[in-house]
């Protein structure tokens, strides 16, 4: 039913993707159907976050200690795990012989924009993490950290709830690689330079 890398009996699925992809929805009927636990990222690295010293209202991650929290969930595992995460590079650089498959959650950037902004967040924030998508920010980094043979993206744009059938189509069907680009989309790139002079405006620029 299941097409994935052949692995133990512990094995870790990723859900990778940008805030307000649908990971959150995803993860526990997944980990549900596959028998395994849901698991949030930021659990696990709770010890390895430190408040920003810019004064951004974000936590940095000290990479270090991260390796070790995520080194240590890995080597523990019983059986399996849907892990949550905006950060595959920190699973693939300790744990990357665990990882079934990477689940690549993307959002067209108009749609995603709308449920940041249902969640209440600052404006400067929904725009970050739209522009994050834009660029594909995650999936690049997917890409560079070597899990790009074994990610399967899903387009979860038209979700109000996350459809398994589909989920386990895709995976059946085995199309792995990174293959959205929205930036190749006249109208997405056009609302893209939009919100990226809309930052620029906003308290000394994107940069700052």
């Amino acid at each position: 039913m299941l097409a994935m890398r052949r692995m133990s009996r512990k094995y870790i699925v990723l859900l990778a993707g940008t805030p307000g992809t649908g990971k959150s929805s995803l993860a526990p009927l997944l980990a549900e159907e596959l028998g395994c636990r849901a698991v949030e990222e930021k659990d696990i690295i709770a010890g390895a976050l430190e408040e920003d010293e810019t004064g951004r209202n974000s936590k940095v991650i000290i990479e270090g200690r991260a390796y070790e929290l995520i080194r240590s969930f890995a080597s523990n595992l019983d059986g399996c795990a849907v892990v949550s995460t905006i950060h595959p590079d920190l699973w693939a650089g300790v744990c990357s012989e665990d990882i079934a498959v990477v689940l690549l959650l993307r959002t067209d950037p108009r749609v995603l924009e709308r449920r940041l902004q249902e969640r209440g967040w600052a404006r400067r924030k929904v725009i970050e993490n739209v522009l994050a998508e834009a660029f594909n920010v995650i999936a690049e980094e997917v890409v560079r950290a070597g899990l790009n043979e074994y990610t399967v993206e899903l387009d979860s744009t038209s979700w109000s709830s996350p459809d398994l059938s589909e989920v386990f189509l895709k995976l059946s069907l085995w199309e792995v690689g990174v293959r959205v680009d929205w930036l190749s989309v006249p109208e997405i790139l056009e609302f893209t330079s939009r919100l990226v002079r809309e930052l620029d405006e906003d308290e000394g620029g994107l940069w700052a």
